[in-house]
């Protein structure tokens, strides 16, 4: 969108994105959890036990609850079989997502977890430059589930970027 219609895009904010598809499991940071709450997670089911301690790095009952209510449906409902089938695909887009005419000149927020192992962040870097108006950050003890472990900060964040794109509109 802001490729080609960023007249109509007054901020971008990207989670936990994915950077290269080429080589974003070349950087992936290892699996490791941070914190965790064994009394919690002797007092889940196991099907609930391992989709909480399968991404999360932050295991405690604020981020199950948050967990459950907000990924776990989702979760329930996926087409794992599609999903294994056409994410291990690597298709590339029909066209270069990094490749812009000319930088993002609007407030922009990327998020990133330190220890996500899914998307990782060490490709980012790559297209910082196409957004001089960004805030980059790489939170610590936060995996791909950042804005629900570390959702304090996330939030201030997020205000602060809609700040900046109601202050330029």
């Amino acid at each position: 969108m802001i490729k080609e219609r960023r007249d109509l895009v007054d901020g971008l904010l990207l989670i936990a994105p994915v950077a290269s598809q080429e080589t974003q499991n070349d950087h992936l940071p290892e699996f490791k959890v941070l914190e965790r709450d064994e009394a919690l997670l002797a007092s889940l089911n196991e099907t609930d036990r391992n989709y909480l301690t399968g991404i999360n790095v932050v295991q405690t009952q604020r981020v199950w609850e948050r967990f459950k209510k907000e990924v776990l449906p989702a979760l329930e409902l996926a087409n794992y079989e599609f999903l294994e089938h056409t994410l291990s695909q690597h298709v590339a887009y029909p066209f270069d997502v990094d490749a812009v005419s000319e930088p993002y000149p609007q407030p922009a927020l990327f998020v990133m977890g330190r220890q996500d192992n899914c998307v990782g962040y060490h490709d980012h870097w790559a297209f910082l430059e196409n957004f001089p108006r960004a805030s980059f950050v790489i939170l610590d003890k936060a995996g791909h589930n950042l804005q629900i472990e570390q959702d304090v900060v996330f939030a201030a964040l997020v205000r602060e970027w809609l700040d900046r794109v109601k202050s330029e509109r």
